[in-house]
């Protein structure tokens, strides 16, 4: 059996990309074949048929949405999981995590997060570094989390990031401030 990838671990999107893939395929062809099969039967029977094909259409939107948002986006190499890997034993570390506003689509493809800070990954040209911190400081401090938050667009620029905070103590992983940081970030993600 293999191992399920959870929301915030490495892999996530292509996973769930898959998986998605694979629901929307099949109410598709099952919304297809209860349209066509409800074509050939007669009375109530084409009735039916009819009704659940297309009462079918919600589920397979509510499966296609979250599909779309994240087509474009895929799991960041191997090689960048490699280098970011050292710096778990510091604090939690989220991958693949992608954000939704009402008006733009923001993906993390790591986001670090210990006692005082979150500090994540956006490569994303189109969304501005300064406009995804603040997003995700208002979404913390909601539940009253105040932590440093920063965003980096470059690659080089969170592994500097990430090196100028490992000189906090590693007794801080597993808090519960972080786990609630950690919550907070995975409920708003897809």
């Amino acid at each position: 059996m293999k191992n399920k990838i959870l929301k915030g671990q490495y892999g996530f999107r292509n996973a769930r990309k898959k998986k998605d893939l694979e629901l929307i395929l099949i109410l598709t062809a099952s919304v297809i074949f209860q349209i066509v099969w409800g074509r050939y039967l007669g009375g109530t029977f084409k009735l039916l048929l009819t009704v659940t094909g297309i009462l079918t259409v919600l589920p397979l939107a509510n499966a296609a949405a979250p599909f779309l948002t994240m087509l474009p986006y895929k799991t960041p190499e191997k090689g960048f999981h490699d280098d970011i890997l050292p710096f778990e034993k510091n604090g939690e570390v989220l991958y693949d995590l992608i954000l939704t506003t009402r008006e733009q689509i923001i993906p993390l493809d790591a986001c670090f997060v210990d006692g005082n800070s979150v500090i994540a990954f956006c490569p994303s040209e189109k969304v501005p570094s300064e406009k995804v911190r603040e997003w995700i400081r208002t979404a913390l401090r909601k539940d009253g989390l105040t932590p440093e938050t920063v965003v980096c667009s470059d690659r080089n620029g969170f592994i500097r990031a990430l090196k100028q905070k490992t000189r906090m103590e590693e007794n801080t992983v597993g808090s519960e401030k972080i786990q609630k940081t950690v919550s907070i970030l995975k409920s708003i993600s897809y």
